[in-house]
C-alpha cells in the first residue's frame, strides 16, 4: 500500500516536470529555435526582427537628445519680425529762408547796422550724409538788404534816395545730426567761406548834380555756426527752425561811381578793413534726402 502511494507521487511529479518543460518560456524557445536554424536563415531573421530605438536613430521611433535643438530651431533669437536697419546715408538738399541782422563793425569804426542792418535771405545747402550722423557739403546764401527800404540807413544812402544792397555768402560746412532716425532730429553745423556785401546807391545833389556808386566789400566768413531742429515728415523729408551766427572780416573793398553819368576811376583799398562783423539769422528750412 505504501509502495503504491510512493510510486503514484513519483509518477505525478515526473508528469508535472515534463509538462512544464514542454511549455517552456518564449525566450528559451527563441534561443532553442535560433540555435537550431541554419546560419543564413538566422541572419535574415535577426535583420527582420524589430529593434529598440537608440539615441541618434532617425525615424518615427527615433530618440532625440533633449540638449540638442529640434529641426528648424536655432540657438540664436529669431529676428525675422524685427524691421531692417534704416540706411540714412545719401545726398541731402536743404532750402531755407530767414531774417538776418547785421552786427559788429563794417569799416573803420562804423557799425555794420549803419549800412546794412536788416536782410531777408534764401539759402541752399547740398551735402552728403555719410552715415546719418555726419554730413559734409556746401552752402550758398543770398540776402537782400532792407535797410534803405526801412529808413535805417543814413549817410551812405538816405531814405529818399534810390538804394539797394545784397549780401552773398558761400562756403563749405560739416553738420552733426544728433538723432537722425528719431521723429525730431537736433543738428549743429560749422562752416567757413566767402563773404561779400554790395551797396548800390544814388543821390541828387545841388544844381542838378547826380551821382551813384557801388561799394563792394569782400572778405572771409571765419565761422558760420548753426543749430536747428528737423521734424521728420517722412524718412526722407523734414522741416524745422534754425538759428545762425556768422562771424566775418571784410579785407578789401572796391568803390565805383558815376557823376552826372560819367564813370569815375574805381577805387580799391583795404583801408579801414580787418574789422570783425557778424550776421544773426533765424528762419525755417526744409530738407530732402535722396
Amino acid at each position: 500500500m505504501q509502495i503504491s502511494i510512493c510510486l503514484a507521487l513519483v509518477v505525478g511529479v515526473a508528469a508535472y516536470a515534463m509538462n512544464a518543460a514542454a511549455q517552456g518560456s518564449p525566450d528559451v524557445e527563441e534561443s532553442h529555435a535560433s540555435s537550431s536554424m541554419p546560419l543564413g536563415a538566422r541572419a535574415l531573421a535577426q535583420a527582420d526582427a524589430p529593434t529598440a530605438p537608440r539615441l541618434g536613430d532617425v525615424g518615427p521611433a527615433a530618440v532625440t537628445d533633449p540638449a540638442e535643438p529640434r529641426d528648424g530651431a536655432s540657438d540664436t533669437p529669431n529676428n525675422a519680425d524685427e524691421p531692417p536697419e534704416q540706411d540714412l546715408s545719401g545726398v541731402e538738399i536743404r532750402v531755407g529762408a530767414g531774417y538776418s541782422r547785421g552786427v559788429g563793425t563794417f569799416r573803420y569804426d562804423d557799425p555794420l547796422a549803419r549800412y546794412a542792418r536788416d536782410s531777408l535771405g534764401l539759402e541752399l545747402l547740398i551735402g552728403y550724409r555719410l552715415n546719418g550722423y555726419v554730413e559734409l557739403g556746401g552752402y550758398l546764401n543770398y540776402g537782400a538788404v532792407l535797410g534803405p527800404l526801412l529808413g535805417t540807413v543814413t549817410d551812405r544812402c538816405a531814405a529818399q534816395d534810390p538804394c539797394s544792397g545784397d549780401n552773398v555768402r558761400a562756403g563749405v560746412q560739416v553738420a552733426i545730426h544728433i538723432l537722425p532716425a528719431g521723429p525730431v532730429d537736433p543738428w549743429v553745423s560749422y562752416g567757413i567761406g566767402y563773404d561779400q556785401l554790395r551797396m548800390d546807391s544814388g543821390h541828387v545833389g545841388g544844381e542838378g548834380t547826380t551821382w551813384e556808386y557801388v561799394d563792394t566789400s569782400k572778405g572771409i566768413e571765419i565761422a558760420r555756426l548753426q543749430a536747428g531742429l528737423d521734424l521728420h515728415l517722412a524718412s526722407f523729408a523734414s522741416i524745422g527752425p534754425f538759428l545762425s551766427y556768422s562771424l566775418g572780416d571784410y579785407v578789401h573793398f572796391q568803390y565805383e561811381g558815376l557823376v552826372n553819368g560819367s564813370p569815375q576811376s574805381p577805387y580799391d583799398s583795404n583801408d579801414g578793413c580787418n574789422r570783425l562783423h557778424g550776421w544773426l539769422s533765424a528762419g525755417l528750412s526744409g530738407a530732402l534726402t535722396l
